[in-house]
């Protein structure tokens, strides 16, 4: 009998030995296990590693529909302004606004013609307000004008609108009417025929804005809901693509919004679409003058419209009971009588109450000054909000107000010299501490 090979033990031979080498097997198999499965754990480990990326990267990754769509902003407004050039005119003004799942979202179109009460400017046209003061001055006319609190807001020009639609490839409008425009040697071309078609982004953007001078402004609106629609409608079939779509260069899309905040809001906005819970709604509006069509036709609100906005946009609205008015103290330091009465002719139609009326301590005051009389962020803003008003002043912190009233205005020469109250927009405000 030949001897046992080492390490196996004599399995043929004794029980012991028997048992010593099934013990053996054992040992060896429990290696052999634990090996495959730590094997196991690190191909699977390894295989997370390099996958996870590709699954969160879109179109670069292996399937794009694996990406999370941006979850939806509810109850933030977004004013939408159309400009033809910067430091032009707006060319358009749309409120939108998401709410929950179960109920309606709201885009509110906004004519451009309206005569509103710019802030230090007085009565003018909408569009004008961006000229005056740009995205801020438009802004504040259409809160003062609607009583509504604006989130966000994103600007974009012509230009750019219609690299927009281009990148939203194409859309099917059903177009109520032919659509025809005359190009730069006279001759008639037509953009869009009537009926359901397919339009690209050039033919989108002329669609989007084009009006004739026979025709009323507003009819622009109707063919902008059609074009959203379709708009809104694609995002909710494919939301992951919302994002790329709306993380545009600064030149081209001006927002205060951050990118999740936006696109959240336009998320908001396809669902409802998709839900069929979105409504379309333009500002109630009444002729302003004789002319009713082309772009120089002027429009004043509806008696309704703040109503009509308010309901649509509740968490946005400020009702007329919520208002606490700012008690404004007049001193005049020009000798000029009356001077009260044209300052609160300037301050009509926002949250202000001239409570006084009486005259400085001199009379050859050259700057107008706005004193507060608290270092606090209210009593600052509401000092803010009179020079706004004004177009001009320089903001004072003061004190021990000389009656129980929030603001005093001084008025100086510079506010004569602008031949109104309202004075110029344009003029920066510094804070200083009185000693």
């Amino acid at each position: 009998m030949s001897p046992a090979e080492p390490g196996r033990g004599n399995e043929g031979g004794s029980p012991e030995g028997r048992r010593r080498g099934r013990l053996a097997r054992q040992r060896r198999q429990r290696r052999v296990t634990i090996a495959v499965a730590m094997l196991a754990a690190a191909l699977i480990l390894a295989t997370a590693v390099v996958l996870m990326p590709l699954l969160t990267r879109g179109e670069e990754g292996i399937t794009s529909g694996l990406r999370r769509p941006p979850e939806p902003v509810i109850e933030q407004t977004l004013l939408l302004v159309g400009y033809d050039e910067p430091g032009g005119l707006a060319t358009g003004a749309t409120l939108l606004s998401a709410r929950s799942d179960d109920e309606p979202s709201a885009v509110i179109f906004i004519p451009i013609g309206l005569v509103l009460d710019v802030p230090g400017i007085g009565l003018d046209r909408l569009a004008l307000a961006y000229r005056y003061g740009g995205i801020e001055q438009f802004e504040s006319t259409i809160e003062s004008a609607l009583r509504v609190v604006i989130d966000h807001t994103v600007a974009v020009s012509g230009d750019g609108l219609a690299t927009l639609l281009g990148q939203a490839g194409p859309l099917t409008i059903d177009a109520d009417e032919r659509l025809v425009v005359r190009d730069e040697d006279g001759q008639q071309q037509v953009i869009v025929e009537e009926g359901q078609q397919v339009l690209d982004g050039e033919r989108l953007a002329v669609y989007w804005g084009h009006m004739s001078e026979s025709q009323s402004p507003l009819i622009v609106h109707k063919r902008q809901k059609k074009v959203l629609a379709a708009l809104l409608t694609k995002a909710a079939e494919d939301p992951a693509r919302l994002e790329e779509f709306l993380a545009q260069p600064a030149d081209l899309l001006e927002t205060d919004a951050d990118p999740r905040t936006l696109s959240g809001i336009f998320a908001g906005l396809a669902r409802a679409a998709h839900d069929q819970r979105l409504l379309f709604e333009q500002v109630p509006v009444r002729p302003f003058g004789g002319r009713e069509t082309g772009e120089g036709a002027l429009f004043r609100l509806g008696e309704e419209a703040r109503d009509v906005v308010h309901a649509l946009l509740p968490g946005s609205a400020v009702r007329s009971e919520d208002i606490q008015a700012t008690s404004v103290h007049v001193r005049d330091g020009v000798g000029r009588p009356g001077i009260g009465k044209h300052i609160a002719e300037a301050l009509e139609g926002g949250a202000f109450q001239v409570v006084l009326t009486d005259d400085a301590d001199r009379d050859d005051v050259a700057a107008t000054a706005i004193v507060a009389y608290e270092d606090s962020p209210e009593a600052r803003e509401a000092a803010e909000a009179v020079r706004r008003r004004l177009g001009l002043g320089t903001i004072h912190i003061g004190r021990d107000p000389p009656s129980a009233v929030d603001v005093t205005i001084i008025v100086g020469e510079d506010l004569l010299e602008t031949g109104t109250p309202a004075g110029n927009h344009n003029q920066a405000s510094t804070m200083e501490q009185d000693s």
